[in-house]
């Protein structure tokens, strides 16, 4: 009864104990890859952060400049997707939303016909997880 205990509290506690060597090697490029996306994504919000005060009190474009937030969503989205090669890690619905913003903003009669836009979401999705499956597929077989 203690040999269970002490296993589960070992389980608990995060250790890889039951790890065989591939799934330690999986786990490390797994942690190693994560380490570069926050590096970046933590580089692109600063940069945004940065753009949005910069653009905002120098330029007086306080209207627009809030979009850049969006915008770093969707690039380190684009970086995550092609890290993990997953088309469909690639946050599409907020690339759609800052496209739908931005020509929103341009004019008030733009909003209406560009709505349409948030049409193509579920037609990307069904598009890219099957490319996906498709894609991991082929790198399983290598």
């Amino acid at each position: 009864m203690t040999k269970e205990v002490d296993e589960e509290v070992v389980d608990l506690t995060g250790e890889d104990s039951n790890l065989d060597d591939s799934d330690k090697n999986i786990k490390e490029e797994m942690s190693a890859s994560r380490k570069k996306t926050f590096k970046f994504e933590g580089l692109i919000f600063l940069l945004a952060l940065i753009s949005f005060l910069l653009l905002g009190t120098i330029g007086g474009f306080w209207r627009w400049c809030w979009l850049m937030f969006l915008i770093a969503i969707v690039i380190s989205s684009i970086f995550e997707a092609l890290l993990s090669k997953r088309i469909s890690y690639f946050n599409y619905p907020i690339a759609v939303t800052v496209v739908y913003l931005f020509l929103g903003l341009l004019g008030p009669q733009i909003w209406h016909p560009t709505w349409i836009l948030f049409v193509s979401i579920p037609i990307f999705y069904m598009i890219a997880n099957p490319l996906d499956n498709h894609f991991e597929k082929l790198r399983n077989i290598k």
